[in-house]
Order: structure tokens, then sequence, then C-alpha cells
């Protein structure tokens, strides 16, 4: 499985445990899967499905599910809500959340433990919201992945 780094424009294969991964996403519908670039290590989104040939590379297919960034520490995922069931959860980490407020309460936890992860989320009254994911600061994914996992 070959797959393009847009940050170096580098082209890999997926190693063994990447393709794994890919499998696995595709088989639950998964339309995205963060993985690292081996020479860059800058995060690359996958498309399992595309990449196991289950759909083709189309504009139709290009919706973008991602509702915030995981808030589990360490994690460069996005939280996604699983399709027909009412559970989200990061592809990424495997954490999975019941609901919003489960996820708002862990996106103030990982706040109090590293505030520069506010810059992802907008706070009203005790709700979070996204930013544009196109807005994310470029040192955020290398922070996050510098932080201590608990």
């Amino acid at each position: 499985m070959e797959i393009k780094c847009e940050s170096c424009n580098e082209t890999f294969t997926a190693t063994s445990l990447q393709q794994e991964r890919i499998k696995i996403s595709a088989e639950k519908g998964k339309s995205k899967l963060v993985l690292n670039c081996p020479s860059c290590r800058s995060m690359v989104m996958a498309k399992p499905l595309v990449l196991m040939g289950k759909v083709t590379d189309t504009v139709e297919n290009a919706l973008d599910s991602r509702i915030f960034c995981c808030p589990t520490t360490s994690c460069i995922g996005f939280i996604e809500k699983e399709d027909g069931e009412d559970i989200f959860g990061c592809a990424e980490c495997g954490t999975e959340w019941a609901s919003l407020d489960n996820i708002y309460s862990e996106i103030s936890k990982v706040i109090a433990l590293y505030p520069y992860r506010q810059k992802v989320y907008i706070k009203d009254n005790e709700k979070y919201t996204a930013i544009s994911f196109e807005n994310i600061p470029k040192s955020y994914y290398k922070k996050v992945q510098t932080e201590k996992v608990f």
C-alpha cells in the first residue's frame, strides 16, 4: 500500500501494522485514518476505504466527519461520530465516548494539563466546538505527540 505525505511529498509503503490499522478502519467504514510519515514524522491523513478499494476517491466521498481534535493525551487523531451508532470515537487511539458531555469533560481536563490545547477548541459556557481544522496551529501536532501518557 503506497501512501503519499503531503508535507514532504514522499511516497511510502505502509508498514504491516499500518496496513492492519487501514484494514480494520475500512472494515468499520472509517473514511480517514491518521498515520505518521516515516520520512518527516508529519501527520498523514490516509483513506482506508479508498486504499482497500471499497470506494473511489471522488468529491462525493470527501465529506469531513471530524468533530473535534481528540482530547486523549498524546493523541493526534480526531473524534468522529460512529455511523448508525450513538458513540463518538477516535480511530487513531481507539478511545470512545458515549456522549458529547463526556467529550467536553475530557477536553476540559486536557486543557487544564496542557493549556496550548485550548487553541483548537472554542468554549461556549460548558460546551465546546472545534476551530476550523485548516486553522490548527502547525506546531500543535508535534506538541501533542510529546505529551506524557497517563
